[in-house]
C-alpha cells in the first residue's frame, strides 16, 4: 500500500516544494512513533535550520535517502501541527533571542491537529549551546492559557536551568501553523524535520499574518553530536544554515514598531505577507 503523506481532510501545501517532495516521502522506509521516541528522542540536542530550494530537494534525498526513515502513523507521513507561543507584556523571550543571550527559553502549547493532542513545552539553551525541551500534557480547549499549573511547570523549568524567575504573566502572541514531515537518521543520533507551508500570525490581534514561500522547506536537523551527515550534505549543496525561529521571525514582521533585528533579511526572502481573510 502506498503511504499517503497528509490526512484526506488535510490540504497539503501548494507548490513546486511540495510537488517535489510528497512522492519521495512514499518512497522512503517507515518508522512508528513508538521506536522514534525510544530511539531518537533527542530531548537535549544541537539543532540547525536550514531554508531548502525545491529544486535541491530531490538532490538532497537522493544523497541520503538511504540512511533515513520517515515517521509514519497509520499510513500518514506528514501532520498537522499549531503552536501558540507566549511571552510576557515587554517580550522578555523575544529580547532575550534577539540579543542573544544564554539563559533563554522559549513557551509554547503545540497541538498536533491529526490526532488532538496538545502538549505544554519549554525550550531552554543548555551550557554548550545545545537545545533543551521540557514538555507536560495541556489540555486541547485550554491552549490559549498556560493556568496556573502550566506557569509552574515553566517557572521550574526555568529555576532549575537557570536559577532565574519568570514574569508572572505570560500570555499568547504568536500562533503558527505548519505540516510537518520527521525522518530519523539511522547510524547517527540524528532526526530532521521538514516544514512546509509555516504560517505565522498575531495572536491577539489582527496584525496580518506571514506564510513560507511555496518553494521552499524549512530544515530542521537535530542531533545529539553537533554537526551531523545531514548538515553537511545540506551544506556541500550550497544550502547555508539560518539562526531562525519561527517566533522571532513572526514577531519581528507583524510587530514593525519593533526595531533592529537581525530577521529581515530573511523575512524579505523567504516569508511573504498573507491576508487575515485567507486563513478564516
Amino acid at each position: 500500500m502506498t503511504a499517503q503523506p497528509l490526512a484526506p481532510e488535510v490540504a497539503p501545501p501548494d507548490g513546486a516544494a511540495a510537488a517535489v517532495l510528497w512522492p519521495r516521502v512514499a518512497d522512503i522506509r517507515p518508522i512508528g512513533l513508538a521506536e522514534l521516541d525510544a530511539g531518537f528522542a533527542l530531548q537535549r540536542r544541537t539543532d540547525h535550520k536550514y531554508f531548502l530550494p525545491a529544486a535541491l530537494v530531490a538532490p538532497f534525498l537522493d544523497r541520503v535517502g538511504d540512511r533515513l526513515r520517515v515517521l509514519d502513523i497509520d499510513g500518514l507521513r506528514a501532520f498537522g501541527y499549531a503552536s501558540t507561543y507566549f511571552d510576557s507584556p515587554d517580550l522578555l523571550t523575544y529580547r532575550a533571542h534577539l540579543q542573544g543571550r544564554r539563559r533563554r527559553f522559549k513557551v509554547r502549547v503545540r497541538t498536533y491537529t491529526d490526532s488532538g493532542t496538545t502538549a505544554l513545552e519549554v525550550k531552554l539553551k543548555g551550557s554548550r549551546g545545545e537545545t533543551v525541551k521540557r514538555r507536560r500534557p495541556h489540555a486541547e480547549h485550554a491552549r490559549g492559557t498556560l493556568g496556573h499549573d502550566g506557569h509552574t511547570f515553566v517557572a521550574g523549568c526555568v529555576a532549575d536551568a537557570y536559577g532565574l524567575p519568570v514574569p508572572r504573566e505570560l500570555a499568547p502572541v504568536l500562533t503558527t501553523t505548519n505540516h510537518r514531515v520527521t525522518f530519523a537518521a539511522t547510524g547517527e543520533d540524528a532526526r530532521m524535520t521538514f516544514d512546509l507551508g509555516v504560517t505565522c500570525r498575531d495572536a491577539a490581534t489582527t496584525r496580518g499574518a506571514v506564510r513560507l514561500d511555496a518553494e521552499r522547506i524549512l530544515v530542521e536537523t537535530k542531533s545529539g553530536a553537533g554537526a551531523g551527515t545531514l548538515d553537511l550534505v545540506l551544506r556541500g549543496l550550497g544550502v547555508r544554515p539560518a539562526s531562525v525561529s519561527k517566533y522571532c521571525l513572526g514577531v519581528a514582521v507583524l510587530r514593525p514598531e519593533l526595531a533592529g533585528n537581525p530577521w529581515h533579511r530573511v523575512l524579505r526572502e523567504q516569508f511573504h505577507p498573507v491576508p487575515l481573510e485567507e486563513l478564516t
